[in-house]
């Protein structure tokens, strides 16, 4: 399991928790979302949007091969969860990244994928520092992580 694209679905799936630890969001010259930065067990990270339309498959959707199993949750009972305690059962792997796929696949908005970019994935450009969105793409810098305003504007950081 990629833990970051399990917090990614986790954020997409419940997005009041995402607002619980967001400290400020990035975004494209035109305001797409393209990024939030927060803070999780003092863990500076980005949790950084992909907008996929162009890339949709008709079989499936975006991750139409991401192999996917039946969640012991219902999407409301997730949602209902404690941010710690999910992110416990995502760690003891009683919430895995495959029955949050499933999840997803189910109720999410497919044509936007999340993933999770630590420190190293930025200073790095892993694949997980990758944004993108119609009027913009590219791999956000570390810069990201310093927010020191509720809402930077990518042409700030470059």
């Amino acid at each position: 399991m990629s833990w970051n694209l399990a917090l990614g679905r986790y954020f997409q799936l419940v997005p009041n928790a995402l607002k619980e630890v967001s400290r400020g969001v990035i975004r494209c010259p035109r305001g797409c979302l393209l990024a939030h930065v927060a803070n999780i067990d003092s863990t500076r990270l980005a949790v950084v949007f992909v907008h996929a339309e162009n890339k949709l498959k008709h079989a499936g959707g975006v991750n139409a091969t991401q192999p996917v199993e039946e969640s012991s949750y219902s999407l409301e009972e997730l949602q209902a969860l404690p941010m710690d305690e999910a992110l416990d059962l995502m760690r003891e792997g009683e919430l895995t990244y495959r029955a949050l796929e499933g999840l997803y696949k189910q109720h999410g908005n497919q044509r936007r994928i999340a993933y999770v970019a630590l420190k190293e994935d930025l200073a790095e450009g892993s694949r997980d520092a990758f944004a993108r969105c119609p009027h913009w793409s590219g791999k956000l810098p570390l810069e990201v992580l310093n927010v020191s305003k509720k809402v930077t504007g990518i042409t700030d950081l470059t």
